[in-house]
């Protein structure tokens, strides 16, 4: 429960930071570490399909 509630306000955070970054016109680094993000949360995610595959 409590990790899902860290990963909920990193990923709000992250959104109101981009929001944030985009109305300011730096148009590429808020997709940048959107990006960024979502390729770690699959990795971790992909890290655990195997650990439990194995």
């Amino acid at each position: 429960m409590k990790k899902l509630l860290i990963l909920s306000a990193s990923i709000l955070l992250v959104a109101g930071l981009t929001m944030y970054m985009y109305s300011r016109m730096v148009g590429a680094i808020p997709f940048l570490i959107l990006a960024a993000m979502f390729y770690w949360l699959a990795w971790r995610e992909t890290k655990k399909g195997r650990i439990k595959n194995s």
